[in-house]
């Protein structure tokens, strides 16, 4: 059946706990939230199992910055306030600039990047099956976005990995959760980067059938600080559609 758009009513909006701006909803969204950084966020906070570390997103000039103090792996998650369904169609998305000096600085291997991720709510909370997206650049290298699943986020490396190169220093990065097929669809700039099958057809299988999802912002930076020319996110949204 052909898909159609929904706004969604005051009553489905209490039920998920959504603070959402009407102002910047049309009549033909589905946003259950929009985040647009204007001040303090009370839609995305710590991640409730993975400490940020060395890392973190600062309220700036209207965006979230990420700034970072380690050397080797600093990295901070934050997840929306409320899961997310998996018997429900939904994408969440975000606007991420990584600048171009990050493409040509003179520290070796030096990595950055920051994107939107999916996960899967554990029943002991640890939350370690993850789906991460991100717009990254390597010093001197490359310029990509990637999704990266990943089985275990507490300890292993990814399992599987969609790539895609870019010139772009700004993208809009997102995430779309096809219930019926049990698939995530990862798009950049609505170009289709991945696509991960998380049942029985895949390389991993989530098991969602009563579990939930947690969704948020993570940002990363890898063998450098991050004190200047600072990758930031803007404009974090959530959509429903329905039959």
């Amino acid at each position: 059946m052909k898909k159609t758009t929904l706004v969604l009513s005051f009553i489905t909006l209490f039920l998920w706990g959504c603070s959402s701006d009407q102002s910047d909803i049309g009549n033909d969204s589905t946003a259950a939230i929009f985040e647009d950084f204007d001040g303090p966020s009370e839609t995305l906070i710590q991640h409730p199992s993975w400490a940020s570390r060395e890392a973190d997103f600062i309220l700036q000039d209207g965006v979230w910055k990420l700034k970072a103090s380690g050397t080797r792996i600093s990295e901070t998650w934050k997840t929306y306030t409320d899961t997310l369904p998996p018997d429900l169609d939904w994408s969440v998305m975000v606007d991420v600039t990584v600048p171009y000096y990050w493409d040509s600085m003179d520290t070796e291997e030096a990595q950055v990047g920051a994107g939107v991720f999916v996960g899967k709510v554990d029943s002991d909370k640890k939350s370690r099956t993850v789906y991460e997206t991100n717009l990254a650049a390597i010093a001197l290298e490359v310029r990509f976005v990637q999704g990266q699943l990943i089985k275990n986020r507490l300890g292993d490396d990814p399992i599987a990995v969609g790539f895609m190169k870019t010139d772009r220093e700004r993208v809009n990065l997102k995430v779309k959760w096809d219930s019926q097929n049990n698939q995530l669809q990862f798009f950049m700039d609505d170009i289709l980067v991945d696509a991960k099958h998380i049942d029985e057809k895949g390389i991993d299988d989530w098991k969602m059938d009563k579990d939930k999802f947690y969704v948020g912002v993570m940002g990363f930076a890898e063998n450098t600080d991050i004190t200047d020319h600072f990758p930031y996110v803007d404009n974090f949204r959530i959509e429903f559609e329905k039959d």
